[in-house]
C-alpha cells in the first residue's frame, strides 16, 4: 500500500468527530436542555387548602398545599381547583410559555429540531410557583395566575 492511499482513506477520528457533531443537531434543543418534564409548586394563602390540577379536563394531580409535582410538558395550561377548610372553592391556571431553547433550533436542529421540541413537551414550562389566594377581595372567580 503506497502512501497516497493512505492519505486518500477517511480517518477515523474525522469520522467520529463529524457524527458526534451532526447527531445533537438532529435533536430539539430545548429537549437536551430542559427535558419533558418539570416541576411545579401549587401554594394557598391559608396553607392546607386541598387541590386538584387538571389539564385539558383530565385530573392529573391532586394534594394539600404547598404541594410539589412532577408532570410532563405540553403546550395546554394547567387549570387548579383548591378548595379550603371552610369548603369554599378557588381557581387558578398555571399558564404554559415557550422555553428560549426552541429558537435554537433555528441554529442547530432546523424543522426536524422544532418537532421533536414540540411533540415531547420540551418547547413549554409552566408558570411556577402557582400562588392560591383565598383571602383576596375575587377569590372564588376563575382567574389567569402570573
Amino acid at each position: 500500500m503506497s502512501v497516497k492511499e493512505c492519505s486518500d482513506r477517511p480517518r477515523v477520528g474525522s469520522i467520529a468527530l463529524a457524527i458526534s457533531l451532526t447527531v445533537p443537531a438532529l435533536c430539539g434543543c430545548a429537549s437536551i436542555l430542559t427535558g419533558s418534564s418539570q416541576q411545579v409548586t401549587v401554594d394557598s394563602n391559608p396553607e392546607g387548602a386541598k387541590c386538584v390540577i387538571y389539564r385539558s379536563g383530565s385530573r392529573l394531580q391532586e394534594g394539600t398545599t404547598p404541594m410539589t409535582f412532577a408532570l410532563e410538558k405540553s403546550v395546554r395550561d394547567l387549570d387548579i381547583s383548591c378548595i379550603n377548610s371552610a369548603q369554599r372553592e378557588v381557581r387558578g391556571k398555571s399558564k404554559t410559555s415557550l422555553q428560549p431553547w426552541v429558537l435554537g433550533n433555528i441554529i442547530l436542529g432546523g424543522l426536524l429540531g422544532i418537532i421533536i421540541d414540540f411533540s415531547t413537551g420540551a418547547a413549554s414550562a409552566y408558570d411556577t410557583p402557582v400562588m392560591i389566594e383565598f383571602d383576596s377581595p375575587d377569590a372564588g372567580l376563575p382567574k389567569p395566575m402570573s
